[in-house]
């Protein structure tokens, strides 16, 4: 069953059932037990990290979404400081990674593409009632050099 309730602040509510046959007889009324509501996005996370030629380690500091909990963050890459899912360039589309309230550091490998120049992070923070926070942007400036070995002359 999915109930709409318009204009129902964020909260914990209950709803009570009771269904009725083709012939009209009212069954037993029947109570759900609490049901969360959560209209508002969680609280945008703290971000830094640091990033190399295959990896990206990000500190995230997450705060409590005091409606609904948090659920997790979401994590992309890409090449323009504008969120892919708002136009900008998607090297590594958005997944799903758990967090807590509090620092969250999670490494993610970048493939083995070689990337290089600069790429930013986006982290959303997704709350129990799965809205998403405006993404954290970071930027990272990975440099893709390979060393020659060196000549050694007497």
């Amino acid at each position: 069953i999915r109930l709409s309730v318009p204009n129902t602040p964020g909260g914990a509510y209950s709803v009570e059932l009771r269904a009725v046959n083709g012939s009209g007889i009212v069954g037993n009324l029947s109570r759900s037990g609490m049901v969360s509501t959560d209209l508002s996005a969680p609280p945008v996370a703290a971000v830094s990290g640091r990033a190399t030629v295959r990896s990206a380690t990000l500190t995230i500091q997450v705060a409590d979404d005091p409606e609904s909990g948090i659920a997790g963050v979401d994590i992309a890459f890409g090449s323009t400081p504008q969120d892919p899912t708002r136009g900008g360039t998607v090297l590594i589309p958005y997944a799903t990674y758990p967090a807590t309230v509090g620092v969250n550091t999670r490494s993610i490998s970048l493939g083995t593409a070689g990337l290089s120049g600069q790429i930013y992070a986006y982290v959303r923070v997704r709350n129990g009632a799965g809205m998403l926070s405006a993404p954290t942007v970071v930027m990272f400036t990975i440099t893709n050099t390979i060393l020659s070995t060196p000549t050694i002359r007497p």
